[in-house]
């Protein structure tokens, strides 16, 4: 077997078992509810902000205290 055909299916069985990694990981953060916000604010970072998650992040909650006449 000549090594360029060896090369050619190393690389192509590299990229099946990726493939079949991010398939499981895709699968396991759906059952386990994984933080969403957390990680689309790490992929955000790491694509520098050429890919917009604003969709996937969740509003901010402002809560405000009310006093009462009492205290």
């Amino acid at each position: 077997m000549d090594g360029n055909l060896k090369l050619q299916f190393i690389i192509l069985a590299t990229m099946f078992i990726f493939s079949w990694l991010m398939v499981k990981l895709v699968k396991y953060t759906k059952t386990k509810k994984i933080n969403t916000e957390l990680w689309c604010t790490f992929f955000e970072g790491l694509t520098q902000g050429a890919i917009r998650l604003d969709d996937l992040k969740a509003p901010e909650i402002v809560i405000e205290k009310k006093i009462g006449k009492g205290w």
